[in-house]
């Protein structure tokens, strides 16, 4: 499973929030980081070595599953745009997935936007040309309320989203890797 975090870029709460995944779920997490401070013409490039990482990874013959949390959402779903066929799942934990319509804060007003918006807006596109069978394969996780990421822009109509009993960003994300961590390991075994 390859993780990617959110705009702070640090893998070691994840690394600890999953550090039992491989003997508990048979997961191996694979932390790659975006590298989301930087200016808006390096998306295209990160999110490049993002896939050749993953491609990485399917050319020696695993299974792969996508995880983004926060603004490592929409990374992942960006990555499975191009690899739909080869990606056995993927799952959004508290992303920001679509820009949205009249939500607060608005995408222009995110923190450390360069990267981040381009990626999302991205996101929105080629959620529009996903068939039901890629939406099938897609799981979002969503608090209650999150005062970084509007609740109204993190789910996919028609892919399977759950809402978790949280309340706050890092507590959705924490949660949603910890005590609701079934949620996202029993869609991923299902085979998405």
């Amino acid at each position: 499973m390859v993780i990617v975090p959110g705009l702070s870029d640090n893998p070691a709460g994840l690394r600890w929030l999953t550090r039992n995944w491989v003997e508990r779920y048979g997961l191996i997490p694979h932390i790659v980081r975006f590298g989301w401070y930087g200016h808006v013409d390096d998306f295209a490039p990160r999110l490049d070595r993002l896939g050749e990482y993953i491609d990485g990874l399917l050319a020696d013959g695993k299974h792969v599953s996508l995880l983004g949390t926060s603004a490592g959402a929409s990374a992942v779903l960006n990555a499975f745009f191009s690899r739909r066929d080869a990606i056995q799942g993927v799952v959004s934990v508290c992303g920001q997935l679509r820009a949205g319509e009249g939500v607060y804060p608005s995408l222009d007003h995110s923190r450390n936007r360069r990267l981040f918006k381009p990626s999302v807006l991205r996101c929105e596109e080629g959620i529009g040309g996903l068939t039901s069978a890629d939406k099938g394969r897609i799981l979002t996780v969503s608090p209650l309320f999150d005062e970084f990421v509007p609740v109204a822009t993190m789910t996919i109509a028609g892919a399977t989203n759950r809402r978790i009993v949280a309340i706050e960003h890092m507590a959705g994300i924490y949660l949603a890797l910890s005590v609701y961590a079934r949620i996202v390991v029993d869609f991923l075994a299902r085979g998405a």
